[in-house]
């Protein structure tokens, strides 16, 4: 099944979906685009490291597909979107007439080639430089575990000016975990399983799955590069992932009520509720568990509503967050205790004028585009936004030329890179610090242990 064979169903999708007569133009050609990028993503698993390619296909998936539901079903007429006031705001083409070029913008920025030299490296050669390296160095995967686990338990007890260097040393036991997938010794499988298994105990007593799957997904894509998949196997692997995807979150609204209260994660009880989904799949499928899945993949909804309400309520903010952003990342709290906090919540509030949420939100970087430049300047915003990313990822791949090891460490710089609906700051400020930790981390590391990481 090579790219004739994708390219065939590229174009029996799009037929069908020429035939869906609800679809407006915009809409229509939002799907095009989805499956199209759907089908690079596909043919790109195993040849590439495929983080740029998954933002992509993210981003598409949930600002252009999703909202269509919410236009046609999930409208302002359905008694859960008008309950829960989740319904689009702004009508179907003052929206996609922004959301679609915006995001081809964004594609493009993401997959613009900018270091030449990537195009000379061989994947498999470096996969295997990789194990190589890893193998000679068996007490990599065993010392970042440790010093992981250690960090997740005392994380709870520094003062909090500490708290995220320590939650970044809380993710090296999934960096070990990678490292020890790279062995050849027999050994590291069992630390593969420990780091795997330290992961899904931490969501399940946070209730917070959305890490967890991030985390996996991108370590999986690690754990692929430069091997040959069939591509059926690849697409029924995204449907499988889907399904499982769409069953954690049908379950995760009944769990969090439950542990949340109680102030602890039962493993029984996800395991009850999962299953109960599986022996009655029915149950996936009536109108209030398939709106509350929706909602959470919709990140059209909060862009539209800045598209309603900015500048008729609240003026652009003409590059004044893109500032305050630029300062929050280069300036630490300690030397200013006040600077803005990641999580989207200024933002919320300087273009929807909302405060004292007690629910996560965020209008994501294709928003607070908007909300600072308008339709053009907010297309020409998230170009360089995905031009950003794109090229500190290129940048780690052409470094791991000479220090293979870097790609084990993609998962860890890019976790917040490709969730869409965080903001620049959340995102660009995880980065920064994530490069800065790493630069410190090394040099510290063979000094005291005295090998390279």
């Amino acid at each position: 099944m090579g790219k004739a064979t994708t390219l065939i169903l590229l174009c029996i999708g799009c037929i069908i979906l020429g035939t869906v007569e609800v679809l407006t133009t915009y809409e229509y050609l939002s799907c095009v685009l989805f499956l199209g990028l759907l089908s690079h993503f596909v043919e790109s698993v195993g040849k590439k490291l495929c983080v740029v390619e998954f933002t992509a296909l993210l981003a598409t998936l949930t600002w252009l597909v999703v909202p269509i539901f919410f236009y046609h079903f999930f409208n302002e007429q359905n008694y859960y979107a008008s309950l829960w006031v989740k319904y689009m705001s702004s009508d179907s083409d003052s929206y996609y007439s922004y959301m679609l070029p915006a995001t081809i913008c964004y594609s493009v920025g993401l997959f613009m080639p900018i270091i030449s030299q990537i195009k000379k490296i061989n994947p498999k050669h470096l996969v295997h430089s990789i194990s190589l390296e890893v193998s000679t160095k068996p007490y990599i995967p065993i010392s970042l575990l440790l010093i992981g686990i250690s960090a997740s338990v005392l994380i709870e007890i520094v003062p909090s000016e500490f708290r995220y260097v320590f939650f970044q040393l809380s993710q090296l036991t999934y960096i070990g975990g990678l490292y020890a997938l790279f062995s050849y010794k027999n050994m590291s499988k069992i630390q593969v399983y420990l780091a795997l298994s330290i992961l899904l105990g931490k969501a399940i007593v946070s209730g917070m799955f959305g890490d967890v799957m991030y985390f996996i997904i991108l370590s999986t894509f690690v754990y692929l590069y430069g091997k040959n998949i069939n591509s059926l196997y690849k697409y029924l692997s995204i449907i499988l992932g889907f399904i499982f995807i769409t069953l954690i979150q049908s379950v995760k609204l009944e769990y969090r009520e439950v542990t949340w209260k109680s102030g602890k994660g039962d493993a029984l009880l996800l395991v009850d509720l999962l299953s109960e989904r599986i022996t009655d799949p029915v149950t996936l499928f009536n109108e209030y568990k398939l709106f509350s899945v929706a909602v959470r993949l919709n990140q059209g909804w909060l862009i539209s509503e800045i598209i309603s309400n900015v500048p008729s309520k609240f003026p652009y903010a003409n590059g004044g967050t893109i500032i305050n952003t630029i300062e929050a990342i280069l300036m630490p709290r300690i030397l200013n205790p006040d600077k803005r906090a990641s999580g989207g919540e200024a933002n919320v509030e300087r273009f929807l004028g909302w405060k004292n949420k007690h629910v996560s939100m965020n209008i994501g970087a294709v928003g607070e585009g908007y909300g600072n430049f308008g339709r053009i300047g907010g297309m020409i915003f998230i170009f360089f936004y995905g031009l950003f990313l794109n090229l500190a990822l290129q940048y780690t791949i052409l470094k791991s030329i000479k220090r293979p090891t870097l790609i084990l460490w993609v998962p860890f710089l890019f976790f917040y890179s490709v969730v869409v609906e965080t903001d620049m700051l959340t995102t660009y400020n995880s980065l920064f610090k994530s490069f800065i930790f790493m630069l410190l981390f090394f040099p510290l590391y063979k000094s005291l242990f005295k090998q390279r990481l």
